[in-house]
């Protein structure tokens, strides 16, 4: 909550100023999905490289092949990012971590309900597609999309009381001082 947002998996990886076009994007193609939610839904998969609000191919064309490590069945081909994509993709995200702080406590916790709602309505979709890219049982998955929708919701809840600005006793010692204590943003992050 405190800086840039990055959410990584097969709904979407959104950063930036750009981000609320992304999230946007995603959620648009929501309702054409649910009524094949019934089941593993293919949909749900990247299309490509979701950079700046758009699902794009690798420039180079490379690609390699995700495999359930279960069944070894193939699970999808992605695109291969070459180093100047990277860069461009980190550029991205740092212009998102400063649209991202704008929206104050009240905007982020507002995004992040919409996402724990998106989760809660589809858990056993998302469950499917972890258990069939990692290979994780079916219960453990679930397990997880229910732990991720109760730790969003804590977020969005008790985030600006965690990690907003506040005084901190300087001590006995210095009884006519005092401190504050801001926590900043650390800025982009890489995840692998």
């Amino acid at each position: 909550l405190n800086g840039s947002m990055t959410i990584v998996g097969d709904i979407a990886q959104s950063t930036g100023e750009w981000a609320h076009a992304n999230w946007q994007e995603i959620l648009d193609h929501l309702p054409d999905r649910r009524a094949a939610m019934g089941s593993y839904d293919r949909a749900l998969k990247p299309r490509g490289l979701f950079i700046g609000g758009e699902w794009r191919e690798s420039e180079s064309g490379r690609t390699f092949e995700s495999r359930n490590p279960t069944t070894g069945g193939l699970v999808g081909t992605f695109p291969v990012q070459s180093a100047e994509e990277v860069q461009a993709a980190v550029a991205r995200a740092r212009d998102a971590a400063a649209w991202w702080r704008g929206l104050g406590w009240a905007g982020r916790r507002k995004r992040l309900d919409a996402w724990k709602a998106e989760l809660a309505n589809h858990p056993e979709a998302l469950a499917e597609v972890m258990h069939e890219e990692n290979g994780k049982p079916l219960s453990d998955a679930r397990l997880e999309i229910t732990l991720a929708v109760d730790h969003i919701a804590w977020a969005a809840k008790h985030a600006p009381k965690v990690l907003g600005p506040r005084r901190v006793p300087a001590g006995l010692m210095m009884a006519n001082q005092a401190a504050s204590l801001e926590y900043q943003p650390l800025g982009v992050v890489g995840v692998i």
